[in-house]
Parts: C-alpha cells; structure tokens; sequence
C-alpha cells in the first residue's frame, strides 16, 4: 500500500500476519515523551509466537511504523 497514509484508530484491532502466520494484533501507539525519538505500534503478541521467537516473552512488542506500508488490505 505505497503511499497510504494510515490514522491510528483505522490501525487499532488489525491483524498482524508474518508471511501467513498470524504474530499479533495492533492494540495502539507507543507512546514516547519525545515523540521524534520512538515511532512504533503496540502489538498484542500471540502466546506461541512469544515463546518461540522472544528471548524474553512478553504480552506486547513494538511494531516500526516504516513496516505499516507493507500492510494489504484484506
């Protein structure tokens, strides 16, 4: 989706897939008090994926806003 400007709330409850395996949902924005130094996502992780792939398991990860372009509309 080149060139799509996405807002926050269109993001929120959206399905996180990894080639077809689903890794999380967006739940909201990191929040940062300088809001120039962290631009990510909060993403609720899927148990298995955490316990696989996190060297320390948690319930949420960022998501790097440069990856929302890649996102396709379902």
């Amino acid at each position: 989706m080149a060139d799509k400007e996405y807002n926050i709330q269109e993001l929120v409850h959206r399905d996180v897939y990894v080639n077809d395996k689903k890794v999380g949902t967006i739940v909201g924005e990191r929040h940062h008090p300088n809001e120039a130094r962290v631009q990510s996502m909060r993403i609720q992780v899927e148990s298995d994926v955490a316990d696989e792939y996190m060297r320390k398991p948690a319930e949420l990860a960022p998501l790097p806003k440069e990856l929302v372009h890649r996102m396709h509309t379902v």
